[in-house]
């Protein structure tokens, strides 16, 4: 009889797992979202900066989470290192990512996409904007000009537009990190050629990566982005002017969606090569002033009026990581398939327990009366 009951036992029990979808074990319970302290980064061939992040529980229950970086092995490949300050944990929780670019990374802007896996998914990722700048050299001397032989600019993207003096024009190019640089040439903009008011002319708009170039003076704890320039008629040369009518300087206004850290200096006194790809050469002149519109987000200079360089720098931007929540880690990481709980799909899990319990009670006492 003993044998009849475990028998019974053994059917009852996998008739109570077979009732149970086999997704009823699932590990997620709850979800998560993952935020940043800013949705993009700058840094130099070289530097290193810091990202701060939460991994905030938005339903169900707080259980072991684990954050990733889906594609930490490409950017590595890239020549980008990066690591998490805590990785896991119970949501909510917070960290600091960190991020270094090697000599050897190549100038551009990346992605870095984070999720959340394990009791408490992410319902989606989060991307992080990643531009990395032109190596530079971090000499730096004390006088107002700068001379670094050969600092090299090699043109990155360029546009061209055939001026005519009484209408003006406007250009807008992008850069290596997405942000455009707009130009916009008011009407009876002439330009002063060696003595000559010219009222058709071409004005070019270019970008350009900077190597060899150490950094302005005084800016030793700055970055250096890149350099834009002006041409008219495919020269870079402060001997042309664009002026008005009687001859007076007539600025052009340029604008870029950067922060208030950014700004520029002006630079020249190389030489554009024939084909106008590579710039060599020159030397910095003075900082220039530029104004931060806090509402449409951009900083833009009216002062302007000669064909020749301008390399940005930016002051590091200090992160501010978001508060950390202490929390207990309550399970073992885990990467199981995650289906979010609704009333269409209750806990099976607790269920399951609670028929296994009542299974074992009562073959239990169907063994005593026997």
């Amino acid at each position: 009889m003993k044998g009849k009951y475990s028998a019974s036992l053994t059917f009852f029990a996998l008739v109570a797992f077979l009732i149970i979808p086999s997704y009823a074990f699932a590990s997620g319970i709850g979800s998560s979202s993952i935020q940043l302290t800013q949705n993009s980064a700058n840094l130099s061939v070289g530097g290193s900066a810091s990202v701060g992040y939460t991994v905030r529980l938005v339903s169900g229950t707080p259980w072991g989470t684990t954050l990733n970086i889906a594609n930490k092995n490409q950017l590595l490949s890239d020549g980008i290192t990066l690591t998490l300050s805590n990785s896991y944990g119970d949501p909510t929780y917070s960290g600091t990512m960190g991020i270094s670019a090697s000599s050897n990374a190549k100038p551009g802007t990346y992605s870095i996409i984070l999720n959340a896996t394990g009791d408490d998914p992410s319902s989606s990722n989060t991307a992080l904007s990643l531009t990395i700048f032109s190596k530079t050299s971090n000499t730096t001397t004390a006088t107002t000009t700068i001379s670094q032989a050969p600092a090299i600019f090699t043109l990155f993207n360029a546009s061209t537009l055939n001026i005519n003096a009484t209408k003006g024009g406007f250009l807008s190019v992008k850069s290596f990190d997405g942000v455009a640089v707009n130009v916009t040439i008011p009407a009876n903009t002439f330009a002063n050629v060696s003595g000559t008011l010219l009222s058709k002319y071409n004005f070019t708009l270019a970008i350009f990566e900077v190597s060899n170039l150490a950094l302005p003076p005084n800016e030793s704890g700055y970055n250096m982005a890149y350099a834009f320039a002006y041409e008219v008629n495919g020269k870079i040369t402060p001997t042309i002017s664009l002026v008005n009518r009687l001859g007076n300087a007539q600025p052009v206004i340029t604008t870029a969606a950067y922060p208030s850290t950014w700004g520029s200096w002006t630079y020249f006194g190389g030489n554009l090569s024939a084909n106008g790809t590579t710039y060599t050469g020159g030397a910095y002149k003075f900082k220039d002033a530029w104004t931060y519109n806090a509402t449409s987000k951009e900083i833009s200079n009216d002062q302007f009026f000669k064909p020749v360089l301008w390399v940005f720098t930016f002051a590091p931007t200090t992160n501010v990581s978001s508060t950390t929540v202490p929390s207990t880690v309550t399970t073992a990481p885990t990467t199981t398939p995650y289906t979010a709980p609704s009333a269409s799909n209750p806990p099976y899990a607790a269920i399951a327990v609670v028929v296994i319990i009542i299974v074992l009670i009562a073959a239990f006492f169907a063994f005593r009366k026997k």
